[in-house]
């Protein structure tokens, strides 16, 4: 193929003079390709000393820019084009047009609304994009995150047009670094590498340098970079009395460097709020690094809920400061996340990226769709082109329409109509023949008998499944039939479960949601768990199956929202231990692994799972714990505990779970 690549920047040598992830993802992708196909860069040669200021006294360089590349593209033969930012994208539109080549937009962000934060001239920026986004569409765009895919998907870009290939780190450049032997300065160091924007939240970890300076822990870090914030970076650390523990390094030219002083850090550090990718996290995580990043949804994605580090609460510099802080002394939990982390970053390498981007490119010129996900294969015993779903992508499936019913619950259906919505989806034949999970409860609890459940008739089966398999049975087998329960949670639970519970015969079953809505067969209450509206010492038991760890969290996701509270499951726990009569027993589930914060819940782990017990003045009566595994969710012994994270390998949802009987003393 002939491909034609239109950016802004790109580095002027094989050193490599990145000044940000566009160019590093242009670069190393070209370079890659170069191999197999013939590659034009048209871009502004540079080796990154002087930063372009996006001011109104640049915009006749520019323009003069902007037609000289499109000048070049129309005289350059080509298969297809590709425009990389978003001055080029009009560019790439037109050229595409006039010389009637498909056109391919690499959108690493969605920034309409962020403009203002780049410059005087930021202004024209917001007009370009939202221009483009409008009228000048690309027939395939290319992106990184499922995060810019929901962004571009609400600026009216269909799903099918879009393509998601992360960006990378290269190996051999990371193999220099560690043979050059980045040994690690001593003591608490940190390294931040961003373009000096207020968006990328330099001034944040300033803040969080600051605070620990005030808690008696100095530690000093090196920072990155250029732009226009410099200089009030610089007087903020003068202010703030630091200023003697920060070092701007300003441009680093060659990558390699930049790697160097990464590796020589004892904690990478990122605030940035608004991110494609971010492409030196990974490169920290692939050096061994560990990472404290804003828990924006891209850092997220990336680090796969925070695999290699630590997320802090976006634009939030004290827990920053506590992230830090707490990689810094827990060497346990710094080495796990160094050697997680190396691991991790083995899925981001640039020649397997080039040959994705290549794919989509091809598709283009052959006018045929990109290709399906490796998931979906075609069945030989058919001989059909169909999609042949395995059990993994049933659970993506599932998960994406769950997320669309509530999307549009949201945003479309009354407040009190959301719920029973819910449970009518749930009850349509597309979403059980999906969801293997009921069948597999239904199965298990049809085998229910004297004995409490323990164990999978087929273990195998439960593979790529919730933990809801296991919390259903196991909780349900062992209620029995108390006069009075109280069940948590109930609107949004499963229908399977809920079906069960009520067919157990329970003369007075209460449903307890913060959601209003009706369960058949439940007397329900629309009320928060940490505030209940039931007397003292009134049930025999109360049930909490994956509902204790979203109290206090941000949980907009579920349509709903409450206060939010560092403590809300300890909150929650204690009321369920006051309306419970004394000898009553609760039933409780949690996600349960390395103990990790999430914006919409905490997992567990069990010194601070038997803190929470104890606080709500509580006694295990019970506790079991499973983990999923390639073969299925498998019960757990005392002394291998678990330590994975939410999502872990492919995981839907928990990688473990704990499962406990609690029980009200008769004193308190």
């Amino acid at each position: 193929m002939r491909i034609l690549l239109l950016t802004e920047f790109f580095p002027r040598s094989h050193r490599a003079e990145i000044t940000g992830g566009v160019e590093a993802r242009c670069f190393y992708v070209s370079r890659e390709m170069e191999k197999r196909h013939d590659v034009k860069v048209l871009a502004v040669r540079t080796d990154g000393e002087a930063w372009d200021h996006a001011t109104v006294g640049s915009l006749p360089r520019r323009l003069r820019f902007a037609l000289s590349m499109l000048l070049a593209a129309l005289r350059s033969r080509c298969d297809v084009i590709e425009g990389s930012n978003h001055l080029v994208h009009p560019i790439a539109w037109l050229a595409g047009r006039l010389r009637r080549k498909p056109v391919v937009h690499y959108y690493p962000d969605v920034l309409i609304g962020s403009w203002r934060d780049v410059g005087s001239a930021g202004w024209l920026g917001e007009i370009v994009e939202r221009i483009s986004l409008r009228w000048l569409r690309a027939d395939h765009y290319v992106t990184t995150s499922h995060a810019v895919i929901d962004k571009l998907r609400a600026r009216g870009i269909l799903a099918e047009r879009i393509t998601l290939i992360p960006c990378g780190v290269e190996d051999e450049l990371l193999d220099h670094v560690i043979a050059r032997g980045a040994e690690q300065e001593q003591g608490a160091t940190l390294s931040v590498v961003a373009r000096l924007v207020r968006y990328k939240g330099v001034h944040v970890v300033l803040d969080a340098v600051a605070e620990l300076a005030r808690r008696g822990r100095r530690v000093t870090v090196s920072i990155v970079g250029q732009g226009p914030e410099e200089q009030a970076l610089r007087q903020q650390a003068e202010r703030l009395g630091i200023a003697g523990q920060v070092t701007f390094h300003g441009h680093v030219t060659a990558h390699a460097d930049v790697l160097h002083i990464i590796g020589a850090s004892r904690v990478f550090v990122s605030a940035s709020t608004v991110e494609g990718f971010g492409i030196v996290v990974a490169e920290a995580m692939a050096l061994g690094v560990p990472y404290v990043a804003s828990d924006i949804p891209t850092f997220v994605e990336v680090t796969g809920g925070g695999v290699g580090g630590l997320l802090f609460r976006s634009g939030d510099a004290r827990h920053l400061a506590a992230c830090i802080e707490r990689l810094i002394d827990d060497d346990a939990l710094y080495r796990r996340s160094a050697d997680e982390g190396q691991a991790w970053s083995q899925r981001y390498r640039w020649a397997d990226i080039a040959l994705r981007t290549e794919e989509v490119y091809a598709a283009q010129v052959q006018g045929r769709p990109v290709a399906v996900s490796p998931a979906l294969q075609s069945d030989p015993a058919v001989g059909e082109r169909r999609p042949v779903l395995n059990s993994s992508t049933r659970m993506t499936l599932v998960d994406g329409a769950r997320r669309i019913a509530l999307t549009t619950a949201r945003t479309v259906v009354p407040t009190a109509w959301r719920p029973r919505l819910f449970q009518v989806f749930e009850d349509t034949r597309f979403f059980r023949s999906l969801h293997g999970e009921a069948r597999v409860i239904e199965a298990e609890l049809a085998r229910d008998g004297a004995s409490p459940w323990t164990a999978f008739a087929d273990r195998g089966q439960t593979a790529h499944m919730s933990e809801r398999v296991v919390e259903v049975p196991w909780v349900l087998t062992r209620l029995g039939r108390p006069q009075r329960v109280l069940d948590i949670g109930s609107v949004f639970a499963p229908r399977v479960y809920t079906r069960a519970l009520v067919a157990r015969g329970i003369p007075e079953l209460h449903g307890l949601d913060l959601a209003a809505g009706e369960v058949p067969g439940m007397r329900m209450t629309q009320a928060d768990i940490r505030h209940t509206p039931f007397e003292d010492e009134y049930f025999d038991a109360a049930v909490c199956i994956s509902t204790l760890e979203h109290i206090g969290h941000d949980n907009t996701r579920y349509a709903l929202t409450a206060p939010s509270a560092d403590e809300g499951g300890q909150a929650a726990l204690t009321d369920i231990a006051r309306v419970l009569r004394p000898g009553g027993r609760a039933f409780i589930t949690v996600p349960f692994g390395r103990y990790k914060v999430y914006d919409w819940f905490t997992q567990y782990d069990l010194p601070t799972w038997l803190a929470l017990v104890e606080a709500a003045g509580l006694r295990e009566a019970e506790r079991d714990i499973y983990r999923l595994g390639a073969d299925g969710w498998l019960r757990c012994n005392e002394g291998e505990l678990p330590s994975g994270l939410y999502k872990d390998g492919g995981a839907p949802a928990a990688t473990a779970v704990l499962l406990a009987v609690l029980e009200r003393p008769a004193a308190r």
